[in-house]
């Protein structure tokens, strides 16, 4: 039987409650027709919850010792620490992302965000990685608006900038 890591335990158990408690939450909203392909406007954050909850429960499949900073050691980091730096400055980029959106626009901010997040964890050391970056985050902001747009209707922020 495998041990299991304090931080699968740990993601396992904050992502089952907040999973749980969006569904409740959910259960409250009110029952309309409509959104959602037709099944209210509770669909998609009890949906997401219920993603929320199954990734919670596979990280319960990852033995004792082998996250992220063995995994990096394995593969010759000596002493490999986690970078959790980049991660603070990933979510204060979201915050700023989110802030500037009614700003600049969904796809400029989008567009930023991720192509900053892609360069901060895996800096690029040559062209074609710099191009390859660029063609991610636009391919990224491209299916975003797909999904949300064109398939589901819901109308993403514009830039407040070139409304007049």
């Amino acid at each position: 039987m495998q041990s299991l890591s304090r931080k699968a335990l740990v993601t396992c158990l904050l992502s089952l409650v907040t999973g749980i408690a969006v569904i409740l939450e959910a259960m409250t909203f009110p029952e309309t027709k409509g959104g959602g392909f037709g099944e209210g406007p509770a669909f998609y954050p009890t949906l997401l919850a219920g993603i929320l909850i199954v990734l919670g429960l596979l990280t319960l499949r990852e033995p004792a010792g082998k996250g992220a900073e063995a995994i990096e050691a394995e593969e010759g980091d000596e002493g490999a620490l986690p970078r959790y730096g980049i991660v603070s400055l990933v979510v204060v980029l979201s915050g700023i992302s989110i802030a500037l959106m009614k700003y600049i626009g969904f796809f400029a901010s989008g567009f930023s965000l991720v192509l900053i997040t892609i360069f901060l964890i895996r800096p690029p050391k040559t062209k074609m990685m710099l191009i390859s970056g660029v063609l991610f985050s636009a391919a990224m902001i491209f299916i975003i608006y797909l999904l949300f747009e064109v398939f589901i209707g819901v109308e993403l922020p514009r830039a407040a900038i070139f409304n007049g």
